[in-house]
């Protein structure tokens, strides 16, 4: 269904190019938060409309910016409809809001349209058939299914006039080495909102505790059981007390892997060192409360926005050795990557990190110099801004 705008600015006088700006999440989580900052770079030289599916936190901080803003089902893809009731649900819902993306793409005379995430096909088909520019930012490598994958790619070639994929990694996994695919995707790496953030001159060493810091989603995906394994081992294996914080919530349509999360914690006798405290948007406060910064995904990750925020606050970083942490760790010099297969090497490397306090200075010192030099928001508007320029005057 087609809603009235929840807020439309006024038009500044001076004709500019419309853009429409599909998110297909209400949380502000990584490709949320990036879906901000590109709203941001964008803003100054272009007229924007945003379209969310629905009321959340990401509708909320889009407001207080004063953008304006649509509120319209496009049918995003999520896990949760792997089923063949949920296939149907889902192309019913795509043939819904690829219609309603076209009415709204004539009645504005919107002059591009930006999708965030491949979870929403909407978009771009949309501007396939109005024969609008589109620009789809991909912040995923998925493996599966083979047909999604190949429609996919199909839809890179056919209907977005460009891709940006926020690594290498990401980019060569969906190009796979064809020629006209590379061709249709850039890489441009996400960089960070300098966060609030004072160097902590307290002596970690002198608590009793260390602690391990992680902020994700609670989904197997991102590694919670696996990062229960990696603390059992620490506390049977090193004499020194390390607790797990796994700052994040459940996806809200998933009533399972919390409980389950929990049960697990609670049968390895892990209550009291592996620590849920839920989502938190004081990110930098609690970044200020660690003493490294572990990333245990279990699947590629394709550009964890979190491993920036840990080596602003001049954190080491333990994370798997896949996907696109590789493009951000330096290998002993800001943190360590580790395979995920096992617990061994995230083991190893996290009980190194504690037992030596100056290691943990000298990556987090050197993972801040990285970061500000390679990952800056400012770096990453003006490469946004030029690119959507370069693309409205092709």
């Amino acid at each position: 269904m087609f809603h009235p705008p929840v807020q439309i600015n006024q038009m500044k006088q001076k004709e500019r190019p419309l853009l429409l700006m599909i998110h297909g999440h209400t949380d502000l989580y990584g490709s949320g938060k990036i879906f901000m900052q590109v709203l941001e770079a964008l803003q100054q030289d272009f007229d924007l409309l945003v379209v969310l599916p629905r009321e959340g936190a990401a509708l909320d901080a889009i407001m207080r910016e004063g953008y304006a803003v649509q509120l319209l089902d496009v049918g995003t893809l999520e896990s949760r409809f792997n089923t063949s009731f949920g296939m149907v649900n889902r192309a019913l819902a795509n043939i819904g809001a690829i219609w309603n993306l076209i009415h709204l793409i004539r009645r504005k005379k919107v002059d591009l349209v930006y999708t965030n995430t491949f979870a929403v096909i909407s978009g771009p088909i949309a501007a396939r058939l109005t024969k609008r520019k589109s620009v789809w930012h991909c912040h995923e490598s998925l493996e599966g299914p083979k047909k999604f994958m190949s429609f996919t790619r199909w839809l890179i070639k056919k209907a977005a006039s460009l891709t940006i994929a926020v690594s290498d990694f990401t980019k060569n996994h969906w190009a796979q080495n064809n020629s006209e695919l590379i061709q249709k995707i850039k890489t441009i790496r996400n960089g960070i909102d300098p966060l609030p953030i004072t160097k902590n001159n307290h002596k970690r060493n002198d608590l009793k505790v260390i602690r391990v810091g992680i902020i994700a989603r609670i989904t197997a995906q991102k590694g919670v059981f696996f990062a229960v394994e990696v603390l059992k081992a620490l506390r049977e294996q090193s004499s020194v007390n390390i607790e797990f914080v796994w700052v994040g919530d459940a996806v809200p349509t998933d009533k399972e892997t919390l409980p389950r999360l929990k049960s697990t914690i609670r049968e390895n006798g892990l209550e009291s060192r592996f620590l849920l405290p839920g989502f938190r948007t004081d990110i930098g406060n609690f970044l200020q409360e660690i003493d490294i910064y572990f990333h245990p995904n279990v699947e590629n990750d394709s550009f964890p926005t979190t491993i920036l925020e840990a080596m602003y606050a001049r954190l080491p970083v333990v994370a798997g050795n896949q996907g696109g942490a590789t493009e951000m760790i330096e290998q002993g010099a800001t943190g360590y990557l580790v395979s995920t297969q096992d617990t061994s090497e995230p083991v190893a490397q996290l009980m190194r990190l504690a037992n030596d306090q100056s290691l943990r200075e000298k990556f987090g010192e050197n993972g801040y110099q990285r970061m500000q030099h390679v990952f800056t928001k400012p770096q990453f508007a003006e490469k946004i801004n030029l690119t959507f320029h370069q693309i409205l005057a092709e």
